[in-house]
């Protein structure tokens, strides 16, 4: 069942305040296919890691976590990647191809809208 699924189903139109993806490599899937129930979300988190969909995308030359975040940011979001005692932000051209693309990494997303 995806998520766009459970909240129709369950006839839930109202705001959500946080949704958490951790779906083991495959979150830009949920990202890609879930846009009406994330333009209702004030809150996201997502893991990008170097397995699952990410990895197969970026052996291919895409840029699936640049593609993640420009799909949040044209919803209004904004993206921050938690750095050790700070927020690194994403968003609104701070995107740095040779820093975020193609390293092999583990971290959360953290989206405010």
């Amino acid at each position: 069942m995806t998520h766009e699924h459970f909240f129709e189903e369950n006839n839930d139109n109202d705001l959500i305040d946080l949704m958490l993806i951790d779906v083991e490599g495959w979150d830009i899937r949920v990202i890609q296919g879930g846009i009406r129930i994330l333009q209702r979300t004030k809150y996201v988190e997502f893991e990008y890691n170097w397995k699952g969909e990410w990895m197969e995308l970026s052996k291919s030359n895409a840029k699936p976590l640049r593609e993640a975040i420009t799909i949040l940011e044209k919803m209004n979001f904004v993206c921050y990647w938690p750095g050790q005692d700070e927020l690194w932000r994403l968003s609104t051209g701070c995107w740095n191809e040779k820093v975020y693309d193609g390293i092999p990494f583990w971290s959360n997303i953290a989206c405010v809208n």
